[in-house]
């Protein structure tokens, strides 16, 4: 499949998007505007808005964190996020948050490449590395 990724503002979420991912456990906290100013990440199908996240950059844009990845329930299970993220990422290094008890976090990440971070054992939300490729 053949995603795009837009950036845009917060206020310009299509409003069925961020309506569903308000009912979400693991993301609604994070999606007032005033919380989060950041630009989100659109991921496209096609024209059709499957899901977002929120992209962050660090030491000059060579590690990149996509954040609060959240996909559309009907659009689940076909490889939407991890294909979102490996095009975000490209050969650059990553950086996620991962909640342990967050199970579809866990494997994502997992099957993106990225490994705990050992001194963050025993956190609520340890961070999650991806080394840059070649």
């Amino acid at each position: 499949m053949k995603l795009t990724l837009k950036p845009i503002a917060h206020a310009e979420l299509p409003k069925k998007l961020l309506d569903e991912a308000s009912r979400d456990p693991w993301v609604k906290s994070h999606l007032g505007e005033h919380k989060m100013p950041a630009p989100r990440m659109l991921i496209l199908r096609g024209k059709t808005s499957v899901g977002f996240f929120t992209p962050k950059a660090y030491e000059g844009g060579l590690v990149l964190r996509p954040a609060f990845i959240y996909v559309l329930q009907k659009e689940r299970r076909k490889g939407i996020a991890k294909e979102a993220v490996e095009q975000y990422l490209g050969k650059r290094g990553g950086l996620a948050y991962v909640n342990p008890k967050n199970e579809t976090s866990t494997a994502l990440f997992t099957s993106l490449g990225f490994n705990p971070v050992p001194d963050d054992e025993g956190r609520a939300t340890p961070r999650w590395t991806r080394e840059a490729s070649k």
